[in-house]
């Protein structure tokens, strides 16, 4: 839902700076960040805590950016990077599930109490 809203929400903005940060990009990095937070206070993984860990690194890369005199490159790939190591975190996080062989959270063709529907046949 938040990638459905965030056009609508943050997109109308991206004509605001401070100095060289965007404010579209600062806002949706403290809304993953926020999201990611929320995820690692509620689950018992490790991923979400790695996650939020470099989302908020990302969003002091965005304060450093509009605090100090550090040059537009080096807060762009500082920030790419971080990105990165957040997509990777979600990344292991779902080979660590599968690879442990625990059942998915969310199944395909189940109802929302959690039981099973019956088979359809196909078309």
């Amino acid at each position: 839902m938040l990638l459905l809203t965030q056009p609508v929400i943050v997109n109308p903005l991206v004509t605001w700076r401070i100095g060289d940060v965007y404010l579209d990009s600062a806002i949706e990095d403290v809304l993953w960040t926020v999201f990611f937070g929320w995820m690692a206070f509620r689950s018992d993984r490790w991923w979400p805590f790695a996650a939020t860990a470099a989302m908020g690194l990302v969003v002091l890369v965005h304060l450093l950016t509009m605090v100090t005199d550090i040059s537009w490159g080096a807060a762009v790939s500082a920030r790419v990077g971080l990105g990165i190591v957040a997509n990777l975190a979600v990344l292991a996080g779902v080979v660590e599930r599968w690879m442990a062989g625990e059942a998915p959270v969310s199944r395909i063709g189940s109802d929302r109490v959690g039981m099973a529907m019956p088979d359809r046949p196909g078309p």
